[in-house]
This record gives structure tokens, C-alpha cells and sequence, in this order.
């Protein structure tokens, strides 16, 4: 068994060709002999981080469904041979894979501007860049090219030289287990946050890895933080200035004695990397996220393996549960109550889904039988999802709603920063874990509301940690949604009493993500790429329906000072990138 990195090749079989591209992962394990056997990420068997087990059960022939449920943890494996090709996801699709047959030339890459720029006809599938417009992410398998397909999560696509199958391994259970309270389940996520990392280290004699951990102010990674136990990982907090983020993260890092770097950010840094974020986002994620490229120096010299904290967010502090807010004068509070359904299902998830636009509905720039007929495809879209949870299992609208974000994670739309990471190092989400997924499935949807459940876990895994305020606005991280709103009430009030800064609101300057809208007006090279826009005929392909005169009309006026066109404005960067690099 060798270890490679970044590997593109073709073979021929029968007159077929296969070309396989793994550009940007960072580590494969390849056996060679009767089976060419790629395994990208790490599979774990039994607890421990096991290739050879893999490789053992493809040349005995046993790798069935229900040896592949016991594989925990994030890996990809394809397998090939004479008779066909066998490719298996994980249960989290954690390593993305597109895929394209077409004249017996069967394509498979990790990036899917790699697989747009070998189509010799592109064959758009235009109602997809609406799409990604309308929710900064795509829904399903199918991409901006009717001849792209994604791998499902959890699946096992076969290729016999013919024809494609698929063949679910693993479904999503959402039956709830009420026989816990919040805090037996706090405690039950909290031993495996503890156990995921035990399993995600258990190379570290093996192969003399140094693990390192990205560490922001916020509750996800302090979270990942306090489950090392027997491992004392080196933080990393990455920043445009030493602001908020990284002075809460120093903090964290002082009361365990754990070694802390900051990795300052130059002010260029997506100019100086655009070319990197263009390809790795491949136009399914706002190229901004892609933001751990060009530190991998920085990294290296500390490290081998980064941990994350992605996937919290979603699983366990209700970012997108359906929830009502409580307002007071018209604004928003820390309190929130779950809410039933409003509409049909669909026209629900449409219109209220939290990643969707911000300030500039992009569907104002279609007239109207056009839209009609993109909100009908894109609902399609949405629909054939939302069965597909239905058949799986999911009981509730809340069930759904989870499906909706989680049945295929790497098209979430921050997801490129996972992705990114592998500029830097082997990176390891301590949430994709089979078994903290499952508590995710299980436990009843009233706990995650509001983070409850990672909050009480943090009180479990560290009382220090649950103590200190968050960057995100200054309070005590693990304080009720009724103090944090109290508190603020007599903050502001403090303020305009004193005006002093020190009772104000933790400003977006001190977050590590930068005003769009500022980082655009700022920066000549990305304002050029926003003017761009104006002229290019790569939108026109993509999207004919748009009406380009009021769309060129408001890019100018956002390009002259309307804030509100931010958002927009990388969307449509990331569009027209990809389609550039993919026709070039």
C-alpha cells in the first residue's frame, strides 16, 4: 500500500475509458493488483483508523452493505477491476464526488469544474444557477450540466462498462428517542465528541502525527476543543486583524496551557487566491468560503492533521430549525418557539429556509412566465427530495426540513471550507461520526432548539469553556435566550447612556469573515471581476431568462454604494468564474 497525493489518471477496459482526478483531496491510500483500490479520507473500523481492513474485505469480496455500515467516520473508496467500478460514499458524502458516462468514457473527480471543462458540449442545465442564486446551494444530484451527476451520500454506485447503478447502504433513521432528558443526551454527546476524536487520532503512533485544531470564538470549535482528552491539539485562528474571534480563542487556548497561533490574513488574500477558490468552490459554494487556502506553510510546520468544528452548527444549535422569533419594538430578540408548518411543504422550505437570498431576490430579474416556469423546476428539485426523505424515514416537517440540509452534506452551502483545509493539511470533522450523527437523528427536535443540546454538552465537557463569552456578541456563551436578551436590552441601554464601546455589540469587522460588500469596495480586483458582470456573456449562456438591462442597472448602482447587492454580487463572481475556466 502507498500513499499519494493529488492524483490524476485513466484506464482502459474493453474499450472503455475511465478517468479518475482526485486534485483536490490530500491523502490517498492506493493498493495496487487485481483490484485498484483508492480509499481517500479515513475509514475506521472497530475504533481504529483502518486501510488494510478495507482492502482485505475487497480482495475477499465481502464488501456488502453490511460490512460497509460498520465503516464509521469519513472515506471515500473506489475499487477497480476488470468486471467494473465500485465507488462508496460515506454516510456524510464528506468527500464530494462527481461523476459523467458519456461515448463509453466514464469520468469520476472530486471537483466538478474539473469534469464542465472536459464536456466538449456543455448541455446546461440552466434552471441550477437560479438555484444557486435563489439558496447559495444546489439541492439533489444534479449540477449546471444535464452530463454531471453527484454521488449520493451513504451510496454505492456500480459501473459495469454498460450501465450506472445505485444502491443505498444506509438510510437516515429519524425515529425520536424521548427516553432522555437534555442533559443525559448532553452527556451522551459529549462521551462521543470525546470517542470521535479518540478514533480520528488512533493513527497518531502509527504514522507520528501532530493533530492541530481550528479554533474560532465561537461554540462549535471551543465544543471540539474540550473534547480532547489525551491529545493536546495546537489551535490555529485565522483573521484579517487580531480581532474578537482570536482574543476569545487565546483565551481558550490560556486556560488549557495548549499552544495557540494566529495566521494573519493579508488584506488581498482572495485576490491573491482567486484562481484557487474559483476551482475549488467549482461554482457550488460562494468562492468566499473556500477561505483556508494559501496557509498551508504556516500550517505544515506544526502539523500533519487539522480538526474542524463543522457540522455542529446544524445538528445541534438549530441554526435552520423552523422557528418564530420573539421581537420587542420591531426587533429581534435571543427568543425563539418552534413553528408548525405555514404552506405546503415545499413553498415553506422555499420561502423560509435562512440561507436563502439576503436584500435582493434574484428572481425580480425574470419576467414572468419565466419565473413561473424556474420556480416550477427548481421546486422539482426541491420535491424530489423531499420523497426521497419520506421514503427514508422521516416522520415529521421537522424531519424533512433536517433531510432537506443534511441528505447530501458537502452541497451545504459553507461546505467549501472543509474542502479548502485540504490545501493545508489532512483534514477531520469530529461530527461526521456515525454515532453523533445518530444522536443528531434521535434526539427530539425541542433540545436542539436554541443550541440547548451543545450547551449543556459544553457545560459537560468543560465548565471553564461554558463560561467564557462568544466573539459572536460578547455574552456568556451558554447563557438562556432570556439572559442573552436582557442583557442586550441593558447593553444598549448602557450605551446610549454612556457611549462607550465597551457596551456595544461586537461589530462584523471583528468576525474572521469579512463584509462582503466592504471586502468588494476595497479591493480593485474583485470590484473589476463585479463590473465584469455588466458585459459577460457567460451569464447570458447560464441564465438567457434574465431581464440583463434592470440586472446591469442595479449591479452599477450596488457598485455605487447600495450595500444591499453584497451578497449578490460574489454569487454572481462565482458563476461567472466557474463558467470561464469551465468553457476556457
Amino acid at each position: 500500500m502507498i500513499k499519494i497525493s493529488n492524483i490524476k489518471k485513466t484506464y482502459h477496459f474493453f474499450n472503455k475509458k475511465i478517468n479518475i482526478d482526485f486534485s483536490f483531496v490530500n491523502k490517498i491510500f492506493f493498493s495496487n493488483g487485481l483490484n485498484k483500490i483508492f480509499i481517500l479520507g479515513n475509514p475506521i473500523l472497530n475504533s481504529t483508523i483502518d486501510f488494510q481492513s478495507i482492502i482485505d474485505a475487497v480482495n475477499s469480496d465481502i464488501l456488502n452493505n453490511e460490512f460497509l455500515k460498520k465503516i464509521d467516520g469519513e472515506f471515500l473508496l473506489i475499487i477497480i477491476n476488470e468486471r467494473n467500478v465500485t465507488i462508496i460514499s460515506d454516510r456524510f458524502s464528506s468527500i464530494p464526488l462527481y461523476y459523467s458516462l458519456k461515448n463509453n468514457e466514464f469520468n469520476i473527480s472530486t471537483n466538478m469544474l474539473n469534469l464542465f471543462k472536459k464536456l466538449d458540449k456543455k448541455n446546461l442545465k440552466i434552471e441550477k444557477f437560479m438555484e444557486f442564486l435563489y439558496f447559495q446551494r444546489l439541492h439533489g444530484y444534479s449540477t449546471y450540466s444535464n452530463e454531471i451527476h453527484i454521488l449520493p451520500a451513504s451510496t454505492k454506485l456500480k459501473y459495469n462498462f454498460k450501465n450506472i447503478n445505485l444502491d443505498k447502504y444506509w438510510f437516515q433513521n429519524f425515529k425520536k428517542d424521548n427516553s432522555y432528558n437534555v442533559k443525559e443526551y448532553a452527556i451522551k454527546l459529549g462521551n462521543s465528541i470525546q470517542n470521535s476524536i479518540k478514533k480520528k487520532t488512533s493513527d497518531k503512533q502509527k504514522h507520528n502525527n501532530k493533530f492541530g485544531l481550528f479554533l474560532s470564538g465561537g461554540m462549535d470549535t471551543r465544543t471540539v476543543l474540550a473534547g480532547f482528552t489525551d491529545i493536546k491539539p495546537i489551535s490555529f485562528t485565522l483573521g484579517f486583524s487580531e480581532d474578537a474571534e482570536y482574543k476569545i480563542a487565546k483565551l481558550l487556548t490560556l486556560k488549557k496551557n495548549y499552544e495557540h497561533h494566529f495566521i494573519h490574513l493579508n488584506k488581498r488574500h482572495y485576490e491573491q487566491h482567486f484562481d484557487e477558490l474559483i476551482e475549488t468552490s467549482s461554482g457550488m459554494h460562494v468562492f468566499d468560503h473556500g477561505l483556508f487556502h494559501g496557509i498551508g506553510k504556516d500550517i505544515a510546520k506544526h502539523v500533519d492533521v487539522t480538526f474542524n468544528g463543522h457540522g455542529f452548527d446544524y445538528m445541534f444549535q438549530g441554526m435552520y430549525i423552523p422557528k418564530d422569533n420573539f421581537k420587542i419594538f420591531g426587533k429581534p430578540t435571543y427568543l425563539n418557539k418552534l413553528r408548525t408548518l405555514k404552506k405546503e411543504f415545499i413553498t415553506d422550505y422555499f420561502e423560509n429556509i435562512s440561507y436563502k437570498y439576503k436584500h435582493i431576490n434574484p428572481l425580480k430579474y425574470i419576467n414572468a412566465k419565466s419565473k413561473i416556469d424556474t420556480i416550477d423546476s427548481i421546486n422539482k428539485e426541491l420535491k424530489k427530495v423531499f420523497e426521497e426523505g419520506k421514503n427514508y424515514g422521516c416522520e415529521s416537517f421537522y424531519d424533512s426540513w433536517d433531510y432537506m440540509i443534511t441528505h447530501n452534506i458537502s452541497s451545504h452551502y459553507p461546505y467549501t471550507n472543509v474542502v479548502s483545509m485540504h490545501n493545508t493539511s489532512q483534514p477531520r470533522t469530529v461530527s461526521f461520526d456515525n454515532d453523533i450523527f445518530d444522536i443528531f437523528l434521535k434526539i427530539p427536535i425541542e433540545y436542539r432548539l436554541n443550541g440547548k443540546i451543545l450547551k449543556e454538552t459544553l457545560k459537560y465537557l468543560d465548565k471553564d469553556f461554558a463560561n467564557i463569552i462568544s466573539a459572536n456578541n460578547g455574552l456568556k456563551i451558554t447563557s438562556s435566550p432570556l439572559s442573552m436578551t436582557l442583557k442586550i436590552i441593558f447593553r444598549k441601554i448602557l450605551s446610549k447612556i454612556s457611549d462607550s464601546k465597551k457596551f456595544k455589540h461586537p461589530s462584523a469587522s471583528e468576525r474572521t469573515w469579512p463584509d462582503r460588500y466592504d471586502y468588494l469596495m476595497n479591493n480593485k480586483y474583485l470590484y473589476s471581476k463585479a463590473e465584469d458582470l455588466i458585459s459577460s456573456e457567460y451569464i447570458d449562456i447560464a441564465m438567457p431568462y434574465l431581464d440583463r438591462d434592470l440586472l446591469n442597472k442595479d449591479i452599477k448602482n450596488w457598485l455605487n454604494g447600495d450595500r444591499k447587492g453584497g451578497d449578490f454580487l460574489f454569487r454572481l463572481i462565482t458563476i461567472n468564474e466557474f463558467l470561464k475556466k469551465g468553457y476556457a
